[in-house]
């Protein structure tokens, strides 16, 4: 959470994520990414995650198997 306020705080144009959000549970979740999608609008986020609410407001999906691709 604290790399997540740092990264708004600067405006970063690109964000790379990885499982930011798999300790956490579903309600708070949305609340990180709800806040993602207001205040990076302009910028590429990248996310690596398992599930698919985390994902469902993406403009693409890469589905990686054993580091290959299987669906874009």
């Amino acid at each position: 959470m604290l790399c997540l306020a740092r990264a708004i705080a600067q405006k970063h144009k690109i964000l790379a994520i990885d499982e930011a959000t798999s300790a956490i549970d579903q309600e708070t979740d949305n609340l990180v990414q709800k806040q993602l999608k207001k205040h990076f609008t302009d910028s590429t986020v990248l996310i690596a995650a398992h599930r698919l609410s985390t994902l469902i407001d993406c403009d693409r999906i890469l589905i990686l198997d054993d580091g290959k691709l299987q669906e874009y």
